[in-house]
């Protein structure tokens, strides 16, 4: 059995803004995630509702700019969690930050579509293989 790398510990943060302004809301969860964990991001994960995800761009820009993550996962929900709360038909904003080291993370922007044959994700890297890397979850 490998002894663990003590060094490499393993952070999280969350924080939610129920802001209506999307500006206000990315810089209340952002300066409270990002105080929480204490660490650069390696990960970000945003779940907004449909009152902030029209345009979603500055969202993603605003997020990345704040916290200084390389990479940014996210999408728009009717029911927004964080915590203990659920949030349906009105303005949330929930980010979840991780630092994890001597971890690599690749993001794709990917998009699901109905084809005759069934359905199929638009977007994926070329440079993957269709296989998992041996040892993947």
């Amino acid at each position: 059995m490998s002894t663990p790398n003590v060094k490499a510990v393993l952070r999280f943060a969350a924080a939610l803004s129920t802001n209506s302004d999307t500006t206000e809301a990315i810089a209340e969860v952002c300066r409270e995630a990002t105080a929480d964990l204490d660490a650069r991001p390696n990960l970000a994960m945003v779940f907004v509702s449909h009152h902030h995800g029209p345009d979603f761009e500055p969202v993603a820009a605003g997020i990345c700019q704040r916290t200084h993550t390389e990479n940014l996962l996210g999408c728009t929900g009717e029911a927004i969690v964080s915590g203990h709360l659920e949030l349906e038909g009105r303005p949330a904003l929930a980010l979840w930050l991780a630092h994890l080291p001597d971890v690599t993370i690749r993001t794709a922007h990917l998009e699901f579509e109905q084809t005759a044959e069934g359905a199929t994700f638009l977007g994926w890297p070329d440079d993957l293989s269709d296989e998992w890397p041996a040892g993947s979850a």
